[in-house]
C-alpha cells in the first residue's frame, strides 16, 4: 500500500513539507534560507555524514540503518543517492524485507537510470518487466506478435512504480510479467488473465497526460482529471483481477450499467435494435417493404455489412444485401426488371410489384431509418470501399444515440453484443467503460485506485459495491510479496 512518511526537520528557519511517498506528484522541498558560513559547513557536514551512513549501512547489509538513514537524509541528498546507480545498485542487491523496500519508496523518484528503475520494479513488487518467464512469453506470442517488445525507459517505469504502490499487495502479487511495445508514440494495453501478464503502451515524452485526452467525452466523466498512463496501468491489473469474469460477470455488478448480453445470432441482434430503436423504420412502409427490411438487416449484421469511417452506411454495399431479402422472401423487383418481367407485370396488372418498391428505390428510403444508421456505426471494426483495409471504428467513443431508447454495439469483435441503458451513460467514469462489462469493471478498478483520495472519482453506486467486495483493500489474511506495507 502507498505510505505517507515526513522528512527529518530541517535546521531553524527551513520547512520541509511531507512527502507522499509513492507519489510521483510530491511537492519539491522547500528552498532553504540563507545562513551563515558556519552554519552552512555544519549542514554540509551533516549531509555528508547521512550520505556516508546510508553507503555504509548498505555495505554492511544492515536494513534497518539504511532506512533510518534515508529517513534522515534531505530530499537533495536522496537525488544525490538515487542517481548514483553504483550505490542504487548495491542497495538492489540487498535482500528484500521492509526496510529496503522503505527506502526505495523514499528514493524511487529521483532514480534517473533506466536499467535501474526496471529493478526497483521488479524488486519491490516481485513482478518481471518483459517477457522474462514462460506465462509472459505465452502471453507476448498470444497478445503481441506484432509488435517489437521494447525495453522500460525511466519514466515509464517510475510511473508503474507508482502505480502498483497504489494497489493493495495481494492483488499486485497476481501479476507475472509487465511488458511494453511502444514507448514513444504508444497507448492503451492489453491484458490476458490466466497468464497474469499485461502490456501498456506509452509515449515517454508525455507521461503526464490527463485521461480526458481521448478516453472522455467532457470534463465531467469521473477519470477525466487522471493521469492517463497511470489508470492504463491500473486498468490492465484489474483485468487480471478479474480473472474469468470473477466481478464484472456478477448480475449485482452488471445491474449498475444495466448491461445485456445480446450475444450473437444476427437474428436476435437485428430484432432487439429495432425494439431499442426509437423510431424504427421511416413512415409509409409497406407491410411488405418492413418484411424486406427486417430480412436486410438480419443479412447485414450477418455479413458484417458495416458504413464509412464516420459509421454512415454506404449505398452500393447496402444494395446487394437488399437484393439478397428479397431473393430470400421470394419477392420480385429485387433486380432490375427486364422488358419482359415489366410486360408480364402489366398483363397481370402488378404495376406496384404488388405493394412494395424495387430494391434500388427501397435501399434509399432505408439508408436513413434508425435501424440501417445504427447496424452500420456499431461494429468494433469496419472496411473502406476503396482500399478493403480494416480500421476500427469502436462504436462506445462515438458518444450516445439520441435515437435509440437504449445502447447497443458489438464489444470485442466476434465475441457478442451488449445493451446499456441510457442512464449510465449519463454518470460514465469514461467512454471506453462501455465497450463491454470487463472494460468497466477496469475502467472502475483504475478510477477507483488512481484517484486521491481513493474511490472519489467514480459515481456512488459504483463506490458502494466497490468496497462491498472488498476490492478497495487487502485481503486481511494475505501479506503481499516480503511482508505487507
Amino acid at each position: 500500500m502507498a505510505q505517507t512518511m515526513q522528512n527529518k526537520p530541517l535546521a531553524k528557519k527551513e520547512t520541509a513539507p511531507a512527502v507522499k511517498v509513492n507519489d510521483l506528484r510530491a511537492p519539491k522541498m522547500a528552498t532553504q534560507a540563507k545562513s551563515s558560513p558556519a552554519t552552512a559547513a555544519k549542514s554540509q557536514a551533516k549531509s555528508v555524514s547521512q550520505v556516508q551512513a546510508f553507503k555504509t549501512a548498505i555495505a554492511a547489509k544492515n536494513s534497518p540503518k539504511v532506512l533510518s538513514s534515508a529517513k534522515s537524509m534531505t530530499d537533495a541528498e536522496r537525488k544525490s543517492v538515487a542517481e548514483n546507480s553504483t550505490t542504487m545498485n548495491a542497495l538492489l542487491a540487498m535482500k528484500t524485507d521492509y526496510y529496503v523496500k522503505a527506502s526505495m519508496d523514499l528514493l524511487y523518484t529521483h532514480v534517473n537510470d533506466d536499467a535501474v528503475m526496471q529493478s526497483f520494479v521488479e524488486k519491490r513488487y516481485g513482478v518481471k518487466l518483459g517477457s522474462k518467464t514462460i506465462r509472459g512469453t505465452i502471453f507476448k506470442l498470444l497478445c503481441c506478435t506484432s509488435d517489437t517488445e521494447q525495453a522500460w525507459t525511466v519514466n515509464g517505469a517510475r510511473h508503474l512504480y507508482y502505480s502498483l504502490g497504489l494497489l493493495p499487495p495481494s492483488h499486485v502479487d497476481k501479476v507475472c510479467s509487465i511488458t511494453t511495445m511502444n514507448t514513444s508514440s504508444g497507448g492503451g494495453g492489453v491484458a490476458l488473465d490466466w497468464t497474469g501478464s499485461y502490456n501498456v503502451n506509452y509515449t515517454d515524452s508525455n507521461t503526464k497526460a490527463i485521461a480526458g485526452n481521448g478516453y472522455c467525452e467532457s470534463k465531467n466523466d469521473y477519470k477525466y482529471s487522471l493521469n492517463s498512463l497511470d489508470c492504463t496501468m491500473v486498468h490492465e491489473l484489474g483485468h487480471i483481477v478479474d480473472i474469468g469474469k470473477k466481478y464484472s460477470g456478477r448480475a449485482d455488478f452488471r445491474a449498475i450499467s444495466d448491461w445485456k448480453a445480446e450475444g450473437n445470432s444476427s437474428q436476435n441482434i437485428a430484432t432487439m435494435i429495432e425494439s431499442y430503436a426509437v423510431t424504427p423504420f421511416p413512415e409509409g412502409l409497406t407491410k411488405e417493404e418492413k418484411d424486406i427490411a427486417r430480412e436486410g438487416a438480419k443479412l447485414l449484421v450477418k455479413k458484417r455489412v458495416v458504413g464509412d469511417s464516420n459509421g454512415k452506411p454506404i449505398e452500393k454495399n447496402i444494395l446487394p444485401t437488399v437484393q439478397k431479402a428479397y431473393q430470400n422472401l421470394g419477392k420480385r423487383g429485387g433486380k432490375e426488371a427486364t422488358i419482359l418481367d415489366k410486360a408480364v407485370d402489366w398483363f397481370k396488372g402488378n404495376t406496384d410489384n404488388n405493394g412494395y418498391r424495387g430494391a434500388a428505390e427501397l435501399t434509399k428510403v432505408l439508408l436513413n431509418s434508425t435501424v440501417y444508421k445504427h447496424i452500420a456505426r456499431s461494429f468494433t471494426y469496419y472496411y473502406t470501399v476503396a482500399d478493403g483495409k480494416r480500421y476500427q471504428y469502436m462504436p462506445w467513443y462515438k458518444g450516445a444515440r439520441n435515437d435509440m431508447k437504449r445502447q447497443i454495439h458489438e464489444g470485442y469483435e466476434g465475441r457478442g453484443w451488449y445493451s446499456f441503458s441510457n442512464d449510465a451513460w449519463k454518470q460514465k467514469i469514461s467512454m471506453y467503460q462501455f465497450r463491454d462489462p470487463g472494460e468497466e469493471f477496469a475502467e472502475l478498478y483504475a478510477s477507483y485506485h488512481v484517484a486521491n483520495p481513493k474511490g472519489s472519482k467514480t459515481s456512488a453506486a459504483h463506490k458502494e459495491w466497490f468496497e462491498r467486495m472488498g476490492l478497495h483493500r487487502d485481503k486481511p489474511a494475505t501479506s503481499g510479496r516480503g511482508g505487507k506495507f
